[in-house]
């Protein structure tokens, strides 16, 4: 309490309403409405507490007495949301789009919070008789993850497990093709998820992990799952490749690569995740890195057919040997809270950028991408200073040589970004960066709109 009378940056209980409330410490003590907030407790009195007070009180909890124990013995405090009332959100709780300015990115999200302390639900949890799953680091659940344990068991009826089709953790023989198995039983059997649980996975190139031809199936890993990509000398592979396919999930998983395994000299096209053809696919919470060319690359498929409505979302993509992520062919490709590293590490091929866009030119004519959406993303690079676009951060290909009128992408919006490095905008248009930050030089060869940037802008028209 302040000498003002006010409190500010404290809870405080209202009996009349029932309710527990916020008293902001940044807005002089306003009551906190529509915002989530960290608090270093969860209970006031919980310092003094023995161990029965401490398992008193999580048992009151009841289905996250757990959580509440540990969130107490560890000292961990909790988030805790506070509503348009600016009473704190207890149980099932959806972010509609009414709240789009407060969470533009967590519209549409669902959260549970206790009962009893309001401390967001995290990781498994069971309401009601019923395991739902909420993300370990932001709490939004995934309805694909539901009732999923870790080593698999107790899996719901439209859920495949990998290991019953030969997917065998740990036992250094090949697993694609018995997780390529999994994947066929079952669209055989019409269901639409394959899970691989926890463990070391070996992963051959030929063929590696595919979806073909496939409508609605997600391929959930845990986030200990590891798919160890043997070493080869193949200049052109695909870890995971989807191909003519649609409502496609990917959820978790490690893709570990071979670059450092890698038994030939050639090639720069040894991919860790490839789609081609493909339409409304979301990769999420995916670990990428180290492979012999991209990391995720997204194309057309033999008839020249992109992709389209490409998200990719909490992903780490890193030390992959050409380029991070490639968009050669795609409409409507969003990035979004993903974390990208470029290495300098021996044997390197350019353009060894974060993200790139490089449409494919044929017979003189370079198609134009439309729609791209980098968002939330942070990008390291270990060097600065190459107006010709080598270890850049983001950068679209200059295509002077073609014509000084190629366009290689249209409508394309960077926003709360860090980039630790160059960024390159060489044939883009409607081309717009907003509140963002860019600690090397940004090369502006095409008109760029900037709103709120941190950063050195070489002049237009450098060239």
């Amino acid at each position: 309490m302040l000498g003002d009378g006010t409190v500010r940056g404290r809870e405080i209980y209202d009996p009349g309403s029932n309710g527990w409330y916020w008293l902001d410490s940044v807005y002089n003590g306003a009551k906190a409405e529509n915002k989530e907030v960290w608090i270093p407790y969860i209970y006031q009195q919980e310092a003094g507490w023995s161990n029965d007070e401490i398992m008193n009180n999580a048992a009151a909890s009841g289905t996250m007495s757990g959580q509440v124990e540990n969130a107490i013995r560890g000292h961990y405090g909790k988030w805790v949301r506070y509503d348009s009332s600016g009473a704190m959100a207890k149980e099932w709780y959806y972010v509609t789009g009414d709240q789009v300015f407060y969470y533009p990115d967590q519209v549409g999200s669902i959260y549970y919070y206790d009962w009893k302390t309001g401390l967001m639900a995290k990781g498994n949890t069971s309401i009601g008789g019923q395991t739902y799953h909420f993300n370990e680091v932001t709490g939004v659940r995934d309805g694909m993850m539901d009732a999923i344990t870790v080593d698999g068991s107790n899996l719901p009826s439209h859920v495949v497990n990998a290991m019953d089709y030969g997917a065998i953790p740990n036992d250094d023989t090949d697993d694609g093709e018995r997780i390529n198995d999994a994947i066929k039983a079952a669209i055989a059997l019409g269901k639409n998820t394959v899970y691989v649980p926890a463990g070391r996975y070996v992963i051959n190139t030929f063929p590696g992990i595919m979806i073909a031809g496939c409508t609605g199936i997600n391929l959930i890993m845990d986030p200990n799952t590891v798919l160890d990509v043997q070493g080869n000398d193949r200049t052109n592979y695909n870890v995971i490749t989807l191909m003519n396919s649609s409502k496609i999930n990917i959820v978790g998983g490690q893709i570990a690569g071979e670059r450092y395994k890698h038994t030939g000299t050639g090639g720069e096209w040894g991919m860790g995740i490839s789609m081609y053809g493909c339409t409304d696919v979301t990769i999420s919470y995916c670990d990428v890195r180290a492979n012999w060319g991209d990391g995720i690359y997204i194309g057309y498929n033999l008839e020249g057919v992109g992709c389209n409505k490409i998200t990719l979302r909490h992903c780490y993509v890193a030390d992959n040997r050409r380029t991070n992520i490639s968009i050669v062919k795609g409409d409507n490709v969003t990035i979004d809270y993903c974390n990208i590293q470029i290495t300098d590490n021996p044997g390197s091929v350019a353009p060894r950028a974060g993200i790139n866009i490089e449409p494919d030119t044929k017979d003189g004519v370079t198609p134009t991408l439309h729609t791209i959406r980098i968002w939330n993303t942070v990008v390291d690079s270990p060097k600065a200073g190459d107006y010709w676009g080598q270890f850049m951060c983001f950068r679209n290909q200059d295509y002077s040589y073609v014509s000084p009128s190629t366009v290689s992408c249209d409508d394309v919006e960077v926003s709360n970004c860090t980039f630790r490095g160059d960024f390159g905008n060489y044939s883009g248009n409607n081309f717009r960066i907003i509140n963002s930050t860019v600690t090397g030089t940004l090369y502006c060869k095409n008109a760029t709109q900037l709103f709120n940037v941190k950063g050195r802008v070489y002049p237009l028209g450098w060239y």
